[in-house]
């Protein structure tokens, strides 16, 4: 193990980055789409189309 602490400090900062990136990537990214996808298709009116979240076309 290496016992420098600039290094040992690097470590800690990439290791609790990629642990949060995937938490957000596997968790929060999924239950977003999830929750705006129900509001979308509750508040369609008569006559309305799901568009795509962009603002562009769908093909």
């Amino acid at each position: 193990m290496v016992t420098d602490p600039v290094f040992g400090g690097l470590a800690i900062s990439l290791i609790f980055g990629t642990v949060v990136s995937t938490a957000l990537a596997v968790f929060v990214v999924p239950i977003l789409y999830d929750l705006d996808a129900r509001r979308r298709t509750r508040n369609l009116g008569a006559g309305d189309e799901i568009r795509p979240a962009g603002g562009g076309t769908m093909p």
